[in-house]
């Protein structure tokens, strides 16, 4: 079950990963849904996107979702050529290989590290 496909700015606000607001927390409202989904269906698996239309994982390593049924887990994100602010199809050549994936593993890709599944969609 994807939760939730490139959380984005609606309503003027940004969504948040954490913080306790009920408008705008998506690790929240994530946990909510994954709740009532585990309930329904404790054998399938959970993707849960990153903030910012999914290219943002980073705030996960200080604060792990954990569902009620383990190892049901996956988190997700894109990558896009405007994933990096100054990227642009001129200057994609201009991006090494070292800095490409080090700014996929700083923003998504370190979570395999965390001993949870990653989807690159």
């Amino acid at each position: 079950m994807d939760l939730r496909n490139e959380l984005r700015k609606a309503h003027g606000l940004d969504a948040t990963w954490g913080d306790g607001n009920p408008l705008t927390d998506w690790k929240r409202a994530a946990k909510i849904c994954s709740d009532k989904v585990q309930a329904l269906a404790p054998h399938w698996l959970i993707f849960v996107s990153g903030l910012s239309y999914q290219v943002d994982l980073s705030q996960v390593k200080s604060s792990p979702l954990y569902l009620k049924v383990p190892n049901k887990l996956i988190y997700t994100g894109h990558f896009y050529k405007w994933s990096w602010p100054s990227a642009t199809i001129t200057t994609w050549n201009l991006v090494s290989y070292e800095q490409f994936k080090d700014r996929l593993f700083n923003s998504q890709t370190f979570i395999r590290g965390m001993g949870i599944p990653y989807f690159l969609g």
